[in-house]
């Protein structure tokens, strides 16, 4: 009995995780690098997909959050995950439908308020959109 030899198969030369190659712009699809902030930091960009209803596992619970997608100036796609303080952002930008692709955000990370008692430290942003 003859054994099959296991393969991998790698990306063309010149091309690794995805990246267009020279010349080309990466259209949306799949999720963008998660964008995690310090205190400070800003996104500012165009949202390149509508606002996504996800899955997600929370300890033993699997739970609804939302995901938007933006592409800042350098070409970047991050993926920004739903949080209470973003939800307003969230919810604008949903309630734009298909109409939301191309708009300009802005977000703002002003790091981690007070915790409460078995809660995790909630994220603090500052967020708008082009009026």
């Amino acid at each position: 009995m003859a054994t099959k030899k296991a393969t991998t198969k790698t990306a063309p030369k010149g091309i690794s995780n995805g990246d267009a190659p020279e010349g080309f712009r990466t259209l949306g699809g799949g999720y963008g690098e998660t964008w995690n902030p310090e205190p400070g930091d800003v996104l500012t960009g165009i949202v390149t997909a509508q606002v996504r209803e996800v899955e997600v596992k929370r300890g033993r619970k699997i739970v609804n959050t939302r995901a938007m997608e933006v592409t800042d100036a350098d070409g970047k796609r991050h993926t920004v995950w739903d949080c209470a303080t973003l939800t307003p952002l969230m919810d604008e930008v949903q309630g734009m439908g298909a109409d939301a692709v191309g708009v300009a955000v802005w977000m703002k990370f002003d790091g981690l308020g007070a915790k409460k008692p078995g809660q995790n430290p909630p994220k603090l942003f500052q967020s708008a959109i082009a009026a």
